[in-house]
């Protein structure tokens, strides 16, 4: 996750650029599931703010969802911000929980999956007790959702993002 700030009417706004990278044969290469958007805190203009969480220890500020990823690229990058006691991130999904520190200058969190079922980011603190929990429709299940949303509106790619190689 990289920060920066834009300039928006006259007004300098934080921003986010969201990007993957798998390691083959080859090296590193990045995935084409890089997404930018704004971001709900300033952590240079106001760096002790809690008021985007809304009184929450988690909150999630988007994701970018595939249903048919290329072989070893994820399905679903989630995204969001945790409170200052957060010092643990979980992914759980079939049945299974893949724990990992969370060390984070601003409290912002990214959570990949590589399968399609439905999963659950949770924030925990140093005891391991469950601050917040956020689930996720599997990601087959939110393109379907986008899909239906931009056929409403008369338009979209139907979740696709770039060409198919």
């Amino acid at each position: 996750m990289f920060l920066a700030f834009h300039e928006l009417e006259g007004e300098v706004l934080p921003w986010v650029t969201v990007g993957t990278y798998v390691r083959g044969g080859q090296g590193w290469s990045a995935s084409r599931m890089w997404a930018g958007a704004g971001w709900s805190h300033d952590p240079i203009g106001k760096p002790g703010s809690l008021r985007d969480l809304g009184g929450n220890a988690m909150v999630t500020s988007g994701g970018v969802f595939e249903s048919r990823p290329e072989p070893g690229y994820p399905v679903a990058v989630v995204r969001g911000r945790v409170a200052p006691g957060v010092t643990q991130i979980a992914l759980i999904q079939d049945g299974r929980e893949h724990r990992r520190p969370l060390e984070s200058h601003f409290g912002a969190w990214v959570v990949c999956t590589e399968r399609p079922t439905e999963f659950e980011v949770t924030a925990m603190d140093d005891t391991g007790m469950v601050l917040g929990r956020i689930p996720y429709l599997g990601a087959a299940k939110m393109v379907e959702r986008r899909r239906g949303q931009l056929q409403q509106r008369g338009g979209g790619d139907g979740g696709r993002r770039g060409p198919r190689r």
